[in-house]
């Protein structure tokens, strides 16, 4: 909880050292679901901070546990922060795919506001891979 609030408000390197924590707790619990929330957040305090591989790998293993639960919010969440890592990193293919993926989850999961994200995140896409205007 302590960490959440760190990144809330955007006190990114004050969220790590209680996330980490509860990661080691949850882990030790057995607690796969929650094990999987507190990695994502931890990973999101990770590209806050622009270790993107640190981010990427974590968020990944937070993918993959969401997967086998079939805990869609959390698949939502972590296709979202995938894709903006990509987007730092300029890796549009990358990000279109997990943009795309997460239109579809959203769609079929009716999370909404995450939809809004996702098709703002393509149109981002787009605007980049668009040449600049000519100037006569």
């Amino acid at each position: 909880v302590i960490g959440v609030i760190h990144m809330r408000k955007e006190e990114y390197r004050a969220a790590e050292p209680p996330l980490d924590q509860a990661l080691a707790i949850v882990r030790e619990a057995g607690d796969k679901g929650l094990y999987a929330v507190t990695l994502a957040q931890r990973g999101s305090v990770a590209i806050h901070l622009g270790e993107y591989e640190q981010a990427k790998a974590m968020i990944q293993e937070s993918l993959g546990i969401a997967r086998q639960l079939g805990t869609g919010w959390i698949i939502a969440f972590c296709l979202a922060r995938l894709a903006m890592i990509a987007l730092r990193r300029d890796e549009m293919q990358r990000a279109e795919a997990y943009f795309l993926e997460g239109v579809a989850r959203a769609r079929d999961t009716g999370i909404a506001r995450w939809r809004r994200w996702y098709l703002a995140g393509l149109a981002e896409i787009g605007s980049r891979a668009r040449p600049p205007p000519r100037r006569s």
